[in-house]
């Protein structure tokens, strides 16, 4: 397996933000930041090759699954179809939803099974079959890149490495979505990318967000997929 080097700091670091009792330190410095005078459109959405359905609070284990999907065809891995529900299951009882940092701890200590040995329909951790710990440990992030606000968002997408964000989604409400696409359209910026309301929600099941309709980074939180087992 696949190990992360030794002088960068991975896992769960103390962190007090409004959603989430704990998160990863910050490493904006691993990404290099763009201007946004030189900033260029950018999608890398062909990666995606899933779009997931919502169920209950399950917007944060479905984004996050998603930037490992993309993360890891990007690098041209084999397709495996990963399961947010196995990675809900392991930080979340129904009904309560999952926090974005809960959800970056399971995958870089436990990792994700895929949907084949755990469906949909098997999201309790008492229907899991035994030892599904050593495939979990195959579907690992890393390293997940803490940034800070859109210009961070639209530097790291601008450098292919899909993010998961938190929004607050227009309507009302924080939602987690992961971010695989920098667009432009005149003086207007945005982010677009798959959302998890199924293929035949919007165009496709993707979405487009404004930068103004970003501005919760700083409260809800952002990370770039650094790598992948």
């Amino acid at each position: 397996m696949q190990r992360p080097p030794s002088f960068i700091g991975f896992g769960a670091l103390p962190r007090k933000t409004v959603y989430g009792d704990g998160t990863f330190p910050m490493r904006q410095d691993r990404i290099q930041l763009i201007d946004y005078r030189f900033w260029q459109p950018v999608s890398f959405s062909r990666h995606v090759h899933t779009i997931y359905g919502q169920q209950d609070g399950m917007c944060t284990a479905n984004g996050g699954c998603g930037v490992m999907l993309t993360e890891r065809s990007f690098r041209g891995r084999p397709r495996v179809v990963l399961s947010p529900e196995h990675l809900y299951g392991q930080v979340a009882r129904w009904g309560d939803g999952a926090s974005l940092d809960d959800v970056l701890q399971a995958m870089v200590k436990t990792g994700v099974c895929s949907r084949q040995l755990i469906p949909p329909d098997k999201w309790r951790p008492s229907d899991w079959p035994p030892g599904w710990e050593a495939e979990a440990k195959q579907n690992r992030m890393l390293e997940w890149i803490d940034l800070d606000g859109f210009d961070a968002v639209a530097s790291a997408l601008q450098q292919y490495r899909p993010c998961l964000v938190g929004v607050r989604w227009p309507g009302g409400g924080g939602h987690a979505i992961c971010a695989t696409e920098l667009w432009q359209d005149g003086d207007t910026w945005g982010i677009g990318g798959p959302n998890s309301w199924g293929s035949k929600w919007n165009i496709d099941g993707f979405y487009r967000l404004t930068e103004r309709e970003c501005d919760d980074f700083r409260q809800y939180g952002a990370w770039a997929a650094g790598s992948s087992t």
